[in-house]
């Protein structure tokens, strides 16, 4: 009977241990780790996009429009984490959108591959209801720049180019009055479900954003072909 007693209250103090070190663990977790845990949730559930700015056009003394911006959606195939049978599902469900969607697809730098450049309103319009069921899909923003097609004013007007999520005036007026014609680009936090989608309607600005300013130029497109060829 004794030895039964001995086991009982070996055993009762064993489990008391166990308690004990389950309660500290969770007492750690819930109280003194939790703001911890929840910054590093926050870190991997939340995510700071930028909204770019586009930047503001160029006109000559007569309201002549010589410079300006279009914006256009890319959309790209994230490779990371696929499997070669993965890829052949998406690559199937891709051309029955784009017929024409080519085999020999290149991957970039960032182990992307462009599957189609220059998304028409129905195109990106498909591609975002495939973005639910493809969480590899990218549908990326881009800008282009472009002028009046007079060379003498392309010449002087000089070029901008969007780099690195920024626009960088490169020579001529584009350099001149580079920040006058950039905007500021916005910033909103969005949240992220586990196969790092969007969760819709969860988002917060940050920042909003400003769009470019316009310039007009002292000179109309004559007088400014009229100085260039006197100074040649």
């Amino acid at each position: 009977m004794n030895c039964i007693k001995k086991r009982a209250k070996f055993i009762f103090i064993i489990f008391c241990i166990w308690l004990i070190i389950i309660l500290a663990y969770l007492s750690y977790f819930c109280i003194f780790a939790r703001q911890e845990y929840i910054a590093k949730s926050d870190k991997m559930a939340l995510r700071t996009k930028i909204i770019p700015a586009s930047r503001g056009c160029l006109f000559d003394s007569k309201g002549i429009k010589l410079a300006w911006t279009e914006r256009y959606y890319n959309l790209y195939l994230r490779l990371q984490n696929l499997t070669r049978k993965k890829k052949i599902k998406i690559y199937d469900k891709l051309i029955k959108i784009y017929p024409s969607l080519n085999k020999n697809l290149i991957i970039d730098s960032n182990g992307k591959i462009l599957i189609k450049k220059c998304l028409t309103p129905n195109e990106l319009k498909s591609s975002l209801t495939l973005l639910d069921n493809i969480p590899s899909l990218d549908i990326e923003l881009r800008f282009t720049r472009h002028y009046i097609n007079i060379p003498e004013i392309k010449e002087y007007i000089g070029t901008a180019n969007f780099i690195n999520g920024k626009w960088i005036g490169i020579s001529g007026i584009e350099e001149k009055y580079n920040k006058f014609l950039n905007g500021e680009d916005g910033l909103y936090i969005v949240m992220l479900d586990k196969k790092g989608q969007w969760i819709e309607g969860i988002n917060n600005t940050k920042k909003t954003m400003i769009p470019g300013n316009d310039f007009y130029l002292k000179e109309s497109i004559d007088d400014i072909i009229k100085t260039l060829n006197s100074k040649r």
